[in-house]
């Protein structure tokens, strides 16, 4: 699974450094009765409370359901985020097993409403650099209270978190509603 997470992050890393005016004209844009395409940066506010999120995202879900448009993405890009979403897909039936192996389940308990995958995302992030407060490129300002993402939670059983080289991963809040800390990936501890 190393090599495809390398393809991908060298695939978006094309998709995100193609010019503004190109991804602004060319790429699809986000759509919310598909959940596929590009978010620009500024887009997007998973937290409405705060200013909007400093990330670009491309979105695209399973192949067989036909939702896709790679119109305007890179050479070989689409390829590469499919064999992304294939490896991706066996990991998430691999970890349904588990987890039902893991409560003494019967073993297909979770892995029965993940047939179709078709409430699935494959999600691409970019963090472009910023240095707030500087005038944003999406709806609003960005202010000194902006952060990449808003605090929110993400709605499914599995969330995937693939990090880059050098990332530091995110802050995760623990639900009995202790103070953010620690970091995906062991940073923060």
């Amino acid at each position: 699974a190393a090599e495809p997470r390398r393809g991908a992050f060298a695939a978006a890393e094309a998709l995100f450094a193609q010019p503004e005016e190109h991804k602004r004209e060319r790429l699809a844009r986000l759509q919310p009765a598909t959940n596929t395409g590009y978010a620009p940066v500024g887009l997007e506010s998973l937290n409405r409370a705060r200013p909007a999120d400093l990330k670009e995202a491309f979105n695209l879900r399973r192949p067989e359901l036909g939702l896709n448009n790679f119109a305007g993405c890179p050479n070989g890009y689409e390829e590469t985020a499919l064999e992304l979403w294939r490896a991706l897909e066996l990991a998430a039936r691999r970890y349904a097993l588990a987890c039902a192996l893991a409560l003494g389940l019967e073993t297909d308990y979770f892995l029965r409403s993940l047939q179709r995958f078709d409430l699935c995302t494959l999600r691409m992030l970019h963090y472009p650099p910023c240095d707030p407060p500087a005038e944003g490129r999406g709806r609003q300002p960005v202010s000194s209270s902006a952060i990449r993402v808003g605090e929110h939670t993400d709605f499914g059983a599995y969330t995937f978190l693939l990090l880059g080289d050098g990332a530091q991963g995110l802050q995760v809040k623990s639900v009995a509603g202790g103070e953010v800390g620690g970091a995906a990936g062991g940073e923060g501890e």
